[in-house]
């Protein structure tokens, strides 16, 4: 059965939404859980990335790449010319899923769908991302 979880890459580690509980994940186990071939990702694209930079930058993470990792380290958001700069890493897991480009800005979408807004806090945010897209599925 494919797994689905929320993402939200932050300045300190990665923001997890599965099985209704939200974690901030050290980048070392974000990488092991993108290992997945069932796991279905949903998550909007930090900064000024667009949806293929965020894959790129999880791709690279899920591959423990050192130049993802010294990224990762240095100012939050990524520029997206160093993202784009990454070396390319195939997608360890089932699918993608950017918000973003379903429900546009995760403030914007929270004020329409009579949600909290998050507050640019990554622990709220990615449990926002998991809301929006489970009424998206139709749940």
């Amino acid at each position: 059965m494919p797994s689905v979880a929320a993402i939200l890459p932050a300045a300190h580690g990665c923001a997890v939404h599965a099985a209704g509980t939200t974690r901030l994940l050290p980048w070392a186990v974000t990488a092991q859980l993108l290992d997945d071939p069932d796991l279905t990702v949903h998550t909007v694209s930090p900064g000024e990335l667009s949806p293929w930079d965020g894959e790129r930058l999880l791709a690279a993470v899920a591959a423990s790449d050192p130049a993802a990792m010294r990224l990762l380290a240095g100012p939050w958001p990524p520029q997206r010319h160093h993202v784009q700069d990454l070396p390319r890493h195939p997608r360890r897991w089932l699918r993608t899923v950017d918000l973003g480009v379903m429900v546009g800005d995760l403030d914007a979408a929270c004020c329409r769908g009579g949600l909290a807004l998050p507050g640019g806090d990554p622990l709220r945010e990615v449990a926002t991302i998991a809301r929006l897209a489970e009424r998206e599925r139709g749940g």
